[in-house]
């Protein structure tokens, strides 16, 4: 078993290096990106390489297809210090409904501590806020034998508060689509692929610049196995290249999961990722610890999930 893991492992791996290799794609800047973060203690913990597993109610921020098979009604949240002085916080629920698939709806939020604005003689005027968040409505459903598809709506708010300028907040709209393949030939193999934030641009109240949202590509292959879960992903963001994501799972007793894995991003972000997740009846328990780059303030970020079955 662990010489066809491997062989397995290499073969992802391979994949998603032709991938990388045979179709580049021009660079472009984007803002918004809160959206670039990872969300969900388990996915992040495998090197957010989870394009193509049947997921939790997080799939809704990878790829919307990884619902489908959700089988209870779950309620999750995540709480991660992403960047510095600020805290992202996730929250989601996904609602299966017998022969007609899986509805999602969750929500991210940014927020930013307060930043003191003076005058030129120091004189305190007030404080900078702001905040971004966004809402998404998610599905996903086995349409037929062996596949998947999942479809999102999401709406993309920032809000700024100064004390000179005033409020100005800026909205924009985009939409998810992926699909996730189990190959018939060989159990546990699954295909995924996903593209995320395709929409409108964001532009503030009172300004002529639009900010592209960060549009992404995600493709992937996983093979679950017994104890095991191996995943590769090749992601491709708007304004970066694209990047190789591995990760692995190992279960122990049902209830006691130990992940690994690898990811490289824009900015000197890269490293290797781990967490644990524990299971206790209808409450499952996730942490892990991530790469997150000087740039931002810290060179690792925690994030802490909890999923609760109904």
């Amino acid at each position: 078993m662990i010489k066809l893991t491997f062989k397995i492992l290499f073969l992802i791996f391979i994949f998603c290096a032709l991938v990388k290799n045979v179709y580049p794609i021009d660079i472009y800047p984007t803002h918004v990106d809160f959206l670039k973060f990872g969300i969900g203690a388990r996915p992040s913990a495998m090197g957010e390489a989870s394009v193509s597993l049947h997921s939790d109610v997080t799939a809704a921020y990878s790829n919307p297809a990884g619902l489908a098979k959700i089988k209870r009604v779950q309620c999750g949240a995540m709480y991660s210090e992403a960047v510095k002085d600020a805290f992202l916080n996730f929250f989601g629920l996904a609602v299966p409904v017998k022969g007609w698939g899986t509805y999602g709806v969750s929500g991210v939020l940014l927020l930013i501590d307060p930043i003191p604005a003076t005058d030129d003689s120091g004189k305190t005027l007030g404080n900078v806020k702001w905040s971004d968040w966004a809402v998404t409505l998610s599905y996903g459903k086995e349409v037929i034998r062996n596949l998947s598809l999942g479809l999102g709506f999401r709406v993309v708010q920032r809000k700024e508060s100064d004390p000179i300028f005033g409020t100005s907040k800026g909205t924009a709209y985009s939409g998810d689509f992926g699909f996730i393949y189990e190959f018939p030939f060989k159990k546990g193999l699954n295909l995924g692929f996903s593209a995320l934030n395709i929409g409108s641009k964001l532009q503030m109240e009172g300004e002529i610049k639009k900010d592209d949202l960060p549009r992404t590509m995600k493709l992937g292959l996983s093979y679950n196995r017994d104890s095991w879960v191996i995943a590769t992903d090749i992601n491709k963001v708007l304004d970066d290249q694209w990047r190789i994501h591995i990760g692995g799972e190992h279960k122990f007793k049902d209830n006691i999961f130990i992940r690994f894995g690898y990811y490289e991003k824009a900015g000197n972000v890269k490293g290797a990722t781990y967490g644990i997740g524990i299971k206790l009846k209808n409450y499952q328990f996730d942490w892990a610890n991530v790469p997150s780059g000087e740039m931002i303030g810290y060179s690792r970020d925690n994030k802490i999930s909890i999923i609760i079955h109904f």
